[in-house]
């Protein structure tokens, strides 16, 4: 698996290790993730690689390996990518090689996991958690309603070479709670939730939120959340913020959440981040203070150097974020816009030269500014 683009030379390291010709001449590797697909002449160039997967692996790893017991070629197979007497032939993704109802899938071996071994190591997606406690991974659903250029779901809410997995899906309530439930029979007090927009749909984080408190388990954190889930209509029509939704939040468990503000500039954030947050008819630093009471530790993201990103616009991101930190925000931290691959911030700074075509993959991380 390959999503990570500055991991790139890493998953070629492993891939040239499954080929080593003193072991097996005969391993196939395939390789799936957002990084490779979009990487495809890049990881094909190794040598070490025999197909790309298109879209998610699910049904498609299944044809793939059925196909090598029948001794066939790949020639019947959809959505991959695969080199065949020196010439790349790329097969699109069919309608049938994603799962729309998510609740068709089948449930995660969690019981294969080494349990053991995590509860020593005590950090849940690098985030400290308390000893003692047993967490695990769960994703309810996939996907995100927002297309932020930096990220590559804005190219697959769009169909593009994925098939469109970018497009949100949710499992229902009563499979997450299947899940939890399997969970909870092995030993886990803690969640740790993977999705990209955990927070979409209020009405059902709320029923999965307070299921998950009857149950006596606990949220570690999440990985994407938006702010925009945060508001609410209040009295004229006014956005507000939504308080009942973050005491929920903190009874299930939830100590931290990080805030992705991403710019004290309106322009950026119309630009770049969807227009998901309108700074003028939201107050982002009443949100940190009315966190921070509830007792939800808020450190908060942003981001500066966007190519045509002026000065002025970077001073507004730094001084709203010592606001923050003054409104009560535990920090705030600043990344740098990566054009990773597969996003449409790649494909601007490819066309108009922000972005070196014979850039390292290695160096791709939020500390390096790789943009001209």
């Amino acid at each position: 698996n390959s999503n990570f683009t500055s991991q790139t030379n890493m998953a070629l390291e492993v891939a040239s290790i499954a080929k080593n010709k003193n072991i097996n001449q005969n391993i196939i590797v395939i390789v799936g993730g957002v990084n490779a697909r979009n990487m495809a002449s890049y990881f094909f160039n190794s040598g070490n690689v025999d197909i790309i997967c298109l879209t998610e692996g699910e049904k498609i790893l299944v044809a793939f390996v059925e196909a090598i017991a029948r001794g066939e070629s790949f020639d019947n197979l959809s959505g991959i990518i695969y080199k065949k007497k020196g010439k790349l032939i790329q097969h699109p993704v069919a309608p049938n090689d994603i799962h729309i109802d998510l609740d068709n899938l089948p449930f995660p071996a969690w019981h294969k996991l080494p349990f053991g071994h995590y509860d020593k190591i005590s950090s849940p997606h690098g985030v400290s958690a308390s000893l003692g406690l047993r967490y695990a991974p769960i994703m309810t659903s996939r996907g995100c309603p927002f297309r932020c250029e930096y990220c590559h779901i804005s190219t697959e809410n769009d169909g593009g070479i994925s098939g469109g997995i970018g497009t949100l899906r949710m499992k229902s309530v009563r499979r997450v709670l299947e899940e939890i439930s399997i969970l909870r029979k092995l030993g886990v007090n803690k969640l740790y939730f993977e999705d990209d927009s955990l927070l979409a749909k209020k009405s059902r984080v709320k029923e999965i939120f307070e299921k998950i408190i009857d149950m006596g388990l606990q949220i570690a954190n999440v990985n994407g959340v938006n702010l925009a889930h945060f508001q609410k209509r209040g009295n004229g029509g006014r956005l507000e913020v939504d308080v009942e939704y973050l005491k929920i939040l903190k009874a299930s468990g939830f100590d931290q959440i990080v805030f992705p503000v991403e710019s004290g500039s309106q322009r950026i954030l119309d630009t770049y981040a969807s227009a998901k947050l309108n700074l003028s008819s939201f107050d982002v630093v009443n949100l940190v203070t009315i966190a921070s009471r509830i007792g939800i530790t808020c450190p908060i993201n942003m981001m500066i150097g966007f190519p045509d990103e002026t000065e002025q616009e970077m001073m507004k991101s730094i001084e709203l974020g010592k606001r923050l930190v003054d409104a009560g925000a535990s920090y705030c931290t600043f990344f740098i816009p990566i054009p990773f691959p597969g996003s449409k911030l790649f494909e601007i700074a490819v066309a108009k030269g922000y972005l070196d075509k014979n850039f390292d993959p290695d160096i791709m991380n939020w500390k390096n500014a790789v943009m001209k």
